[in-house]
C-alpha cells in the first residue's frame, strides 16, 4: 500500500507514511445522489520510486484501489482521525513527460456495466470458459478428445517495437490438431490420429515428435469416423532401420500458411512481462506478432504460452474444437433487415 499527501510535509497515519513529495493536485470531488457516475481526476509528477512509467505502462496498477481522505495536520492531534471523501478505482492513466492524468472511478461505475447476453451470429464465449467448456489445457470436449491448445516456448528474437515476437520452433499455421496414436510400419504406412480434425485430402501437414516420421506429409487416402483417422504415407516404412517403430508423442499440424495463434494469447511466464497477457494478431513460420506490445520490452530467452485462436464461427467450433453443442452464437436468426422486409410477391 502506498500513501500520497497534498501538504508540505509527509504524514504517518495509521502506520502508513504518506509522502508529500508526490506533488499532485487533486480536482474537486463530487457525489451524487442518484448513483449517477462520478468520477475525479488527479494530476502530478512521477516523482515517487514506487510508481514508475513503465510500471505504468506495463499496467501493474490497473484497477488499483483507492481512498481519499481528509486528516488533521501532523502537528495536530492524531486522535482527530480521517474523514472519508471517495473510494474508486485507478481508470485510464495519461503520461507525459514525468507528469502523470490519472482517472479515478468512483464506485458507481459498477452500475454502468450492462449484463446480459446478445444475440450474434458470432460465438458469445471466450474459449475455454465456463460457457464454451473446452479444456483449452488437455484439448478434451464434451464431443471428443482432442490436442492441447496451447504450447509453450521460449522466445529467440524481439523486434524493436516491441510488437514481433522471434521464436524459431515456432511453424506456419502450427497448432496442435491431432495425436498420433499409431504408425505402422507397412507399404504403405498408415498414420492414426485421434481427435476430429478437418484434414481434407491433398493437405498439407507436418508430423511432429515422431521421430523418424516427423516431417512434411501431404494427406492421402484420409478415411475414419468422430473418433479416429486414418490416412497415407504413401511411403514405404517396412524397413525399421530408416523408419524405427513409432511409439509415442507424435503430433500433426498443418502447414497451409494459415494462422492458428490469430485472436489468441500469450502469456508471459518469465521475464520482465512474467504473468502479463496480449491477443496475437497473426502468428507465421518463427514470429509472433501482437496487438499491443507489452509494456515492457521482452528479452530473448524469455518463456511463454500461447493459446489458439478461435474466430468464434460454428465451423470453426464445430470442426476445429469439436464442441458445437456449446457454440454461443446463434447464426441462423434473422436479422434486422429480414425483420423490417416488405413483403413482395414471388
Amino acid at each position: 500500500m502506498l500513501g500520497f499527501t497534498n501538504s508540505d510535509v509527509d504524514a504517518v497515519i495509521g502506520g502508513v507514511t504518506y509522502l508529500a513529495s508526490s506533488g499532485f493536485t487533486a480536482t474537486d470531488v463530487a457525489n451524487n445522489n442518484d448513483l449517477s457516475i462520478s468520477n475525479t481526476e488527479n494530476h502530478g509528477f512521477l516523482r515517487s520510486p514506487a510508481i514508475t512509467e513503465s510500471d505504468l505502462d506495463a499496467g501493474l496498477w490497473d484497477r488499483a484501489y483507492i481512498e481519499i481522505f481528509d486528516a488533521a495536520e501532523p502537528d495536530d492531534s492524531p486522535s482527530m482521525g480521517t474523514l472519508s471523501v471517495k473510494t474508486g478505482w485507478l481508470g485510464q492513466v495519461t503520461l507525459g513527460r514525468g507528469t502523470f492524468i490519472a482517472e479515478m472511478h468512483g464506485k458507481e461505475s459498477a452500475y454502468a456495466i450492462t449484463v446480459l447476453f446478445l444475440y450474434t451470429p458470432m460465438c458469445r464465449h471466450k474459449l475455454g470458459d465456463a460457457g464454451c467448456r473446452v479444456d483449452i489445457a488437455t484439448g478434451s470436449t464434451q464431443d471428443s478428445p482432442s490436442t492441447p491448445f496451447t504450447r509453450t516456448g521460449t522466445l529467440t528474437g524481439v523486434g524493436a517495437d516491441g510488437l514481433t515476437l522471434l521464436d524459431s520452433s515456432l511453424m506456419i499455421g502450427e497448432g496442435p490438431k491431432a495425436i498420433i496414436t499409431s504408425i505402422t510400419n507397412a507399404n504403405p504406412g498408415i498414420v492414426t490420429m485421434a481427435a476430429i480434425v478437418p484434414f481434407a485430402n491433398g493437405d498439407a501437414i507436418v508430423v511432429g515428435g515422431a521421430g523418424a516420421f516427423s516431417g512434411p506429409w501431404i494427406i492421402k487416402s484420409l478415411a475414419g469416423s468422430t473418433v479416429s483417422y486414418t490416412w497415407s504415407l504413401d511411403t514405404d516404412t517396412t524397413d525399421t532401420a530408416l523408419y524405427p517403430p513409432y511409439v509415442s508423442g507424435g503430433k500433426v499440424y498443418f502447414l497451409d500458411g494459415t494462422s492458428t495463434y490469430a485472436g489468441g494469447e500469450i502469456t508471459m511466464t518469465s521475464g520482465p512481462n512474467v504473468g502479463r497477457s496480449m491477443e496475437i494478431k497473426d502468428s507465421q513460420l518463427g514470429m509472433l506478432t501482437l496487438q499491443l506490445p507489452f509494456g515492457r520490452l521482452c528479452t530473448v530467452g524469455d518463456t511463454y504460452t500461447l493459446t489458439v485462436g478461435c474466430d468464434k464461427t460454428r465451423p470453426t467450433c464445430r470442426n476445429t474444437f469439436g464442441n458445437v453443442r456449446n457454440f454461443g452464437g446463434f447464426p441462423d436468426v434473422p436479422g434486422r433487415d429480414k425483420v423490417i422486409l416488405v413483403g413482395r410477391p414471388q
